[in-house]
């Protein structure tokens, strides 16, 4: 299923025109160049709209004093114009600055350049008084390349190492809470403990939701303030965040994952009769892919049907929490490159289809294991064979969904085919591509050759259910992998 993803990208990538990603293009004067006059304006250009961010530009003079000029962008935010109340003199004049793309992505960077000019007539009182307030720098040597390496900024890259750890929680809690939510609704058809059990989970992944909101709320607040502990702890700064496109998918999935807490509630009823609507979606596909072969459709779904006296979860006083997983999903139509890429419709609707295809995957074959092993753990039969087949159904309708979206996604984001090997967000993207793969070919593994065997041969025999567990275990713990990536790329300008 992987292939297809790289199959699409080569064919379609070179016909596609570049895309307006954001990022650094040039500098007037440029970077390494000698002017031989006194400056008192630097433009910088970036490729995208950009917008300052944590400490903004920054300019350190000839002198090794530390200068915070004026920035004056452009209606498109793509040129910064940079205006001092003093002219830079002669001296190496370095250049340091952060912004952030409309999705909130940081980008930094530096140039420098050589001011070859006479001296400049010492400012006026009048000139001096109104002026911003400069910082004094002991032009000791290597301080400019201390300046344009970033020195001094360690708290903003802990702002983005706390927020990607927020950003990895806040996706895996997604995953797992609206999928167990939906694995609950269609899939598991068993005993009142095991309905239980997962809709703990749906609830434990609520809760994580919104710890990886806050944990996010407090990275993203560091970045946006320059690096300062005290004042991203502002209600200021907070609500600043907030009123970003960022803060409102921080805030929509915060509410989602409260709404899965409070609402999803244990409601149970009998399975074991009236409509399965799992099992009739399988029987129509089924039907349509016989009358496309010329041949009688197979009515043989036995083992997905349920036991008798078998429950089910049944949303009863608790459809809030499908509220909560609506507005889990709603939370990508504001983040990442959904924001920035592509046609904003296109790209926002894949962006959730995707997430909610993941959702079914990832949440259901973690929830699968989950049942399993506490059916081992209590000396239950574990009736692995019903449970494998009919999540099958899910999981195969949510891979497809996966690819088909991922596809869409890449299209969007990368330029050239080559960016899948030449650029670390297309490494990092050909990585997850890669575990995918490995987690499809597990699942594949268990539906064309192990329930079948199942079939076959005695369902209940032990052995069949320990390897289906264990091989679960281990897509469960690949699919993991591709959470951490999947936080990586997001939350990475390409």
């Amino acid at each position: 299923m992987a292939l297809v993803l790289f199959v699409a990208l080569a064919l379609v990538l070179p016909a596609r025109p570049a895309a307006a990603h954001t990022g650094f293009e040039s500098s007037d004067p440029a970077d390494g160049t000698t002017v031989s006059a006194p400056l008192e304006e630097v433009t910088v250009r970036f490729t995208g709209p950009a917008e300052p961010s944590g400490d903004g530009f920054v300019v350190l003079d000839g002198d090794g004093v530390e200068r915070r000029p004026e920035p004056v962008g452009s209606e498109d935010g793509t040129v910064w114009v940079l205006r001092f109340d003093q002219a830079l003199g002669s001296g190496t004049v370095g250049v340091r600055w952060m912004v952030q793309a409309p999705d909130a992505h940081p980008i930094d960077g530096s140039f420098s350049f050589v001011v070859d000019a006479g001296p400049v007539d010492p400012p006026t009182v009048e000139e001096v008084l109104p002026s911003a307030p400069t910082t004094s720098v002991a032009p000791t040597e290597g301080s400019l390349d201390e300046f344009l390496s970033g020195t001094g900024s360690a708290s903003v890259d802990t702002g983005e190492r706390i927020a990607t750890v927020g950003r990895a929680i806040g996706i895996a809690a997604t995953l797992v809470g609206v999928g167990a939510l939906v694995f609950a609704a269609f899939v598991l058809r068993a005993g009142a403990g095991d309905v239980r059990h997962v809709v703990f989970w749906v609830r434990r992944a609520g809760a994580l939701v919104v710890l990886g909101a806050v944990v996010r709320l407090v990275g993203r607040s560091l970045i946006d303030s320059g690096g300062s502990w005290t004042s991203a702890t502002s209600p200021g700064a907070v609500v600043d965040t907030l009123g970003t496109s960022t803060g409102l998918a921080i805030a929509l999935r915060a509410a989602g994952g409260v709404l899965l807490v409070v609402g999803c509630r244990v409601g149970l009823r009998d399975a074991s009769g009236g409509r399965d609507p799992l099992l009739r979606g399988r029987e129509l596909v089924a039907a349509g892919v016989a009358r496309a072969r010329g041949a009688e459709p197979s009515a043989d779904t036995a083992h997905h049907r349920p036991a008798p006296g078998a429950v089910s979860w049944t949303a009863r006083g608790g459809a809030l929490a499908w509220v909560g997983a609506a507005l889990l999903l709603a939370g990508y139509l504001f983040d990442g490159h959904t924001v920035t890429e592509g046609p904003r419709l296109v790209t926002a609707l894949t962006d959730v289809v995707h997430v909610a295809a993941a959702s079914v995957w990832v949440g259901g074959i973690a929830m699968l294991v989950s049942v399993l092993r506490r059916r081992h753990r209590r000396g239950e039969e574990l009736g692995a064979l019903h449970l494998a087949a009919r999540f099958s159904i899910a999981a195969t309708v949510a891979l497809v969904g996966v690819a088909v979206s991922g596809a869409l996604l890449a299209l969007v984001v990368l330029d050239q085919p080559s960016q899948l090997w030449s650029s670390p967000w297309g490494r990092t993207l050909s990585a997850k591509i890669a575990f995918v793969a490995v987690a499809a070919a597990l699942g594949g593994y268990n539906h064309r050759y192990l329930i079948p065997r199942m079939e076959a041969e005695d369902a209940k025999d032990p052995q069949h259910g320990h390897r289906l567990r264990t091989v679960a275990s281990v897509e469960a713990l690949v699919l993991a992998a591709v959470v951490v990536l999947t936080a990586v790329l997001v939350g990475a300008a390409t």
